[in-house]
């Protein structure tokens, strides 16, 4: 679902490993109000302590991390820039020798804008890609849409993986022919551009991978679309390129459903390792 508001959580859950799978993936699972920087660098540092030593990837789900904007700054730009700085706190807070790559989700709220941030595990840059598609009454507020920069997010990359995809939240509904259908692709409306442009450039890239960081689900229905949208690219595309994505939780989740959620979210079934980081 789309970001939410609300004061982030500022001292770190516990994390518990939920399988003993051994993927080149690890999905991480959070409370869904997020993180502050320094919190978050905390969760961070236990998850690292028991992801498997053949992880290629860490993924958060977005708004793992929220930081808030001072007034005023609101354009893409500005607001990018804010999201750089978080990711470079919690670059200077990991090992510095790494064997994985990192994504995480950061929302800037006050403003709105979206991020993932992709830290190369031989890299100590960090790589800000946004949300482009919104969901319902984001169209009037999202950074950067309608715009053509806000359409394209620097989202394909080289990691560990393979080349990777990476989608904020409602991105992959771009690939759902229901959304499709409604928007049309011909560019005539804000989000038909972003269909097009996003379509597109995956055909042109033709990533083997695409992650998605979503903000919340709170109810097991929450991810039907997703799981639509993952089934889509893997035959839509004959490549077949895989999905991963990772999410912030309701508190009303049950424990039963949190773990049916965790296991609809990935497309085709393959290994991952997950790790739910509990309410503080």
């Amino acid at each position: 679902m789309g970001a939410r508001e609300g004061q982030p959580l500022g001292r770190s859950g516990r994390v518990k490993k939920l399988n003993n799978q051994r993927g080149e993936i690890a999905r991480v699972f959070h409370p869904d109000e997020g993180f502050t920087p320094d919190a978050a660098a905390q969760v961070l540092i236990q998850v690292i302590g028991v992801v498997d030593l053949n992880c290629r990837l860490i993924m958060t789900g977005g708004g793992f991390i929220k930081i808030h904007a001072s007034g005023g700054q609101s354009s893409l730009n500005q607001l990018a820039t804010l999201a750089q700085r978080s990711a470079s706190q919690i670059l200077e807070r990991i090992p510095a020798k790494r064997s994985w790559d990192l994504c995480l989700g950061i929302d800037v709220v006050g403003g709105i804008g979206q991020f993932a941030a992709l830290i190369r595990k031989d890299a100590q840059n960090v790589t800000i890609i946004w949300k482009s598609y919104p969901v319902g009454e984001e169209a009037r507020y999202l950074a950067g849409f309608g715009t053509v920069p806000g359409a394209r997010a620097p989202r394909f990359m080289q990691t560990g993986l393979g080349k990777t995809c990476v989608f904020v939240c409602h991105d992959a509904q771009a690939f759902n022919h229901r959304s499709q259908a409604n928007v049309g692709r011909n560019g005539l409306t804000a989000r038909g551009a972003v269909v097009k442009e996003m379509t597109e450039t995956f055909s042109r890239e033709r990533p083997a991978v695409a992650l998605n960081l979503v903000h919340w689900i709170e109810k097991l229905g929450n991810t039907r679309t997703f799981n639509t949208s993952y089934r889509t690219l893997y035959r839509d595309y004959n490549w077949h390129p895989k999905a991963y994505a990772a999410f912030g939780y309701s508190h009303t989740l049950s424990s039963s459903d949190l773990v049916e959620a965790i296991n609809k979210m990935k497309w085709p079934d393959s290994p991952t390792t997950d790790v739910i980081v509990e309410w503080p």
